[in-house]
């Protein structure tokens, strides 16, 4: 089976989720390489319904002479370790904290959150896994 059937069958009808979001919550597709990661990922959101907000990474040094002739090569890296360039989300999708930023309040590494405000710089989530289960971050 492919990659995209499997995900497509785990996820059959991504509108359902949309006014139930935590039920989303009870399926994963664990992958063994990032790239099949983000071949899920891209498919899955497209299927989401809602308008896709782009991120992207800075990519811009102080000054030009710094800079470089290669940005778009460096962007296409994904080295272990270090998230994507570019990161493509919609209101009410599931994401899964990578980092350990506020253990205590259970945002820790694989803590499941549901995007609820998508700004410039900042993602408004409430967690949708654990103790703090419902609370808005």
């Amino acid at each position: 089976m492919s990659l995209l059937k499997l995900s497509f069958k785990a996820f059959i009808q991504m509108s359902l989720f949309e006014n139930a979001p935590f039920e989303m919550m009870k399926r994963t597709i664990l992958c063994p390489k990032n790239e099949f990661v983000n071949d899920i990922n891209s498919n899955l959101i497209e299927k989401f319904p809602g308008q896709e907000i782009i991120y992207t990474s800075n990519d811009r040094a102080k000054s030009a002479k710094n800079q470089g002739d290669y940005v778009d090569y460096l962007n296409s890296l994904e080295p272990k370790g270090l998230m994507c360039h570019k990161l493509v989300l919609k209101k009410k999708s599931p994401i899964i904290l990578l980092r350990n930023i506020n253990p205590v309040e259970d945002l820790c590494n694989g803590t499941r959150l549901i995007c609820k405000s998508l700004l410039p710089n900042v993602l408004g989530v409430v967690i949708a896994s654990g103790q703090y289960r419902g609370k808005h971050v």
